[in-house]
C-alpha cells in the first residue's frame, strides 16, 4: 500500500498506512465525543446541518440523497 501511495499518489509520509481492518486503528480510536472515561452509547450521526451549511456556502455543490442501508 505504501508503495502505491508514494509512487502513484505522490504521498510523502514518514509513517505507515494502517488499513481500517488493522486492530490498532479501532483499539486506539476514541469513538466517544464525550471523552474516554464518560458513559456513552454509539448512535447514528446526523450531518445534515454540516451538509446544508456547505451547500449554502457553495451553491454549485450537488449531493445525492440515499435512504436505507447500503
Amino acid at each position: 500500500m505504501m508503495s502505491y501511495l508514494q509512487s502513484e499518489l505522490d504521498v510523502d509520509w514518514d509513517r505507515s498506512y494502517l488499513s481500517p481492518a488493522d486492530p490498532r486503528v479501532n483499539d486506539e480510536w476514541n469513538w466517544s465525543p464525550e471523552g474516554r472515561d464518560a458513559d456513552w452509547e454509539p448512535h447514528w450521526v446526523n450531518t445534515t446541518h454540516n451538509l446544508v451549511s456547505a451547500m449554502e456556502a457553495n451553491p454549485g455543490t450537488q449531493g445525492s440523497r440515499r435512504i436505507g442501508i447500503l
